[in-house]
Parts: structure tokens; C-alpha cells; sequence
């Protein structure tokens, strides 16, 4: 094995402060940020919504101390569009570019990372420090993904091989376990969880099968079933780490999660509206590895139909059709696509479906807006 081989083992550390310190900031804005990093939780929210507040003058630094702010916070996403922002406003801002590229990594937008660290350098021609840090920071990027792709690659090697084991019939609650792990690594978290689901009912009592399940079902939002299996699992192994990880934090850890992927899915959907290709991408990608995801799908259907691919949007409109119950909002959001498709009696059928299901008179008069809309712009509009 070569020697580029062998220190890919050990994974490289993306560990660059933000803010970035490219520019000095004064200690009024240093002052600022410590008063977000060290906040008490319980008051996390209020200071964060009172520096936003200061954001509204526009002043470059201090958006960047509150998108700093939001990752110190654990809200990537939100970190995201703050920066994604301030670019648009401040194209030449080198720090803030840098910034946005480690809150990209943050959330998994590499191609986007290593394109704002791009700009960044070359706008930087005239500080050669400026410009040495960020070259420190692509290469960092680059060691990273080039570890990840060895990473992923091995992942999926041994879901291969457990698989092969379980196939044969000489796979073990252990085995079965570590394929899950993989998998969930692997973003494979559907798999992952009719895996573990089914080692659970082979050994009900197998620690790692139940931690593993609990972060599977919390990774999906599926709240009732992971509370019930940290049940299970807190009568097994009560000092298990992730029961003293999430036991006492059920309601405030499922808050976050779903601040977390609403902030997420919010940024992905408002990058692929614009066209953005990576993010219909991600979208994609996101679907087919949770095809049971109705918010997921409902967003690529939308993105799908905005970036012109009308054809996808309809197949999604489909499957999300005939799905029992999809709700007032998906009823609402097919008969859209529909309509643009030329589908009118899918469109109205569905428009009937979202005033059925309206939750209150809100809802029934958005649909009777949408319906009168439509009907005003004509078929395909």
C-alpha cells in the first residue's frame, strides 16, 4: 500500500476557525459572537433572533459573526442561506466566501464549497496571506474527499460482504449491526432500517441493534417509533451512550432535528428553484434513498417542474397520488403540476381532494384561490 493510501486512513481535519481570519474583526464584533457561542441553551433562540435583528443594518461583519453564530449553534442550514445571502449582496467579500464554504461542508455541499474557495482566492490577488490560507483550505477540502471517497468505498464493500453473510444464512445479530452502521453511513437509512428491524425481531435485547434502530428512526422523523425503541433499549443497557445522549432529551432533540431538515430541505429547494443543479441533485439523491419521504418528494416534485423537467414532476405527482392520505398540502401542490401538464381532471380531482382535507378555513380558501387561478391562466400556464 502506498504511502498516500495509508494516511487516507486517518481522517483529515476541516478545522478552520469561523469566523474566518482573513479579517481582522474588532472586539465589538468579537464580543458578539462570544455572546452567541456561550449562550446559555435556554436562551439560545433569543439572542440569536436579537443579532439577527442587529443584521438588518446590512453590515457585512456582523451577518458573518451571526452565520458564525448559527454554526457555533449547530444550525448549519440556517448558517447557509445567511452567507449564501450576504454573496449575492457583497460578491468581493473574500471572508465571507470563505465562511460560506465551510458552512457548505457543513451540510454536505462540497462542489459548492470548493467553488466559493475558488472565487475566494481569486478575488484575494492582492493578499498574499489572504491567499495562502485559502489554498491551505482547498487543499484541506481536497484531502478530505479524496479520505471520504476511500471512506464510502470501504462502507460499501462491507455492506456487500454482510450481505453475502446474511444471504448464506451465517449472519448474526453482530453482523447484522455493522451492515446497518455502514448503511446508515452510506445516507442508506431506509435499508439500513428494515435491516435492523429485522435483527430486532431475531434478538430483541441486542444493544447495538437498538441504538443504532433509535438514531435510524430519528434520523427519519419518525418520532414515536424511536421513542419506543429507546424504551426497549434504556430496559436493556440503561447506560448505553445514546440512551444518556437522547433519554433525558427527547422532545428538545426532536425539535432540532426537524429545525435541522426543515432548514436543510428550505435551502436545497430554494437553490434548486434557481436552477442550481447540485441541489435537484441532492434532492434527488435524498428521494431515492428515503422513497418514502412525502416532504422530500413533494420538494423535488416543485423543483423538478420549476427547472423545467416537467415529465419527472408528473411521475412524482403520480406516486405521490397514489399514496393513501397524502393530505391538503400534496393534494394542493399535484394539482399544480398537473395543471401544468395539461392533466385537468387529475388537477381538479386533486384540488377537490385538498378542499376535502383542508385542516381549516384557511386551507379551503387557498384552494378555492388556486382553483380560480388556474382555471383564469388556462391549461399549461
Amino acid at each position: 500500500m502506498r504511502s498516500e493510501e495509508l494516511s487516507s486512513l486517518n481522517e483529515p481535519v476541516l478545522d478552520w476557525p469561523v469566523p474566518c481570519d482573513l479579517a481582522d474583526l474588532d472586539e465589538r464584533y468579537q464580543r458578539l459572537y462570544v455572546r452567541i457561542a456561550e449562550s446559555d441553551p435556554a436562551l439560545l433562540a433569543a439572542t440569536l433572533h436579537d443579532v439577527a435583528a442587529q443584521c438588518r443594518s446590512g453590515d457585512p461583519a456582523t451577518i458573518r459573526v451571526y452565520a458564525a453564530g448559527l454554526l457555533a449553534a449547530d444550525r448549519p442550514h440556517q448558517a447557509v442561506s445567511v452567507l449564501h445571502r450576504l454573496t449575492e449582496t457583497h460578491p468581493d467579500d473574500v471572508p465571507a466566501r470563505v465562511d460560506l464554504a465551510r458552512a457548505d461542508i457543513a451540510v454536505g455541499f462540497l462542489d459548492d464549497a470548493a467553488a466559493q474557495l475558488t472565487t475566494a482566492a481569486g478575488l484575494a490577488g492582492e493578499l498574499p496571506g489572504a491567499r495562502h490560507e485559502i489554498r491551505r483550505r482547498i487543499d484541506g477540502l481536497a484531502a478530505w474527499r479524496r479520505w471520504m471517497t476511500l471512506h464510502l468505498r470501504f462502507h460499501e464493500l462491507r455492506v456487500a460482504a454482510f450481505r453475502e453473510r446474511a444471504e448464506a444464512g451465517s449472519a448474526g445479530a453482530d453482523p447484522q449491526a455493522a451492515r446497518a452502521y455502514s448503511l446508515l453511513l452510506l445516507e442508506r437509512n431506509d435499508e439500513a432500517t428494515a435491516v435492523l428491524e429485522t435483527a430486532r425481531r431475531a434478538a430483541p435485547r441486542h444493544e447495538r441493534t437498538l441504538e443504532l434502530l433509535t438514531m435510524a428512526y430519528l434520523h427519519a422523523g419518525r418520532t414515536e417509533d424511536w421513542h419506543r425503541a429507546l424504551r426497549e433499549l434504556e430496559q436493556v443497557a440503561p447506560h448505553s451512550q445514546v440512551v444518556e445522549l437522547l433519554g433525558d432529551q427527547r422532545d428538545r432533540d426532536v425539535e432540532v432535528f426537524d429545525r435541522d431538515q426543515n432548514d436543510l430541505l428550505q435551502v436545497l429547494t430554494q437553490r434548486a428553484l434557481s436552477g442550481d443543479a447540485e441541489a435537484i441533485e441532492t434532492l434527488r439523491g435524498q428521494c431515492r434513498r428515503n422513497p418514502g419521504d412525502r416532504t422530500r418528494a413533494n420538494l423535488l416534485m416543485f423543483a423538478e417542474m420549476a427547472h423545467g423537467d416537467l415529465d419527472a414532476a408528473v411521475r412524482l405527482a403520480d406516486q405521490l397520488a397514489a399514496l393513501d392520505d397524502p393530505g391538503h398540502s400534496l393534494h394542493y401542490n399535484m394539482a399544480q403540476v398537473y395543471w401544468r401538464a395539461g392533466r385537468l381532471a387529475d388537477a381538479r380531482r386533486q384540488l377537490d381532494l385538498a378542499d376535502r382535507t383542508a385542516a381549516d378555513e384557511r386551507d379551503r380558501v387557498e384552494a378555492a384561490r388556486l382553483r380560480a387561478s388556474l382555471e383564469e391562466k388556462g391549461c399549461g400556464a
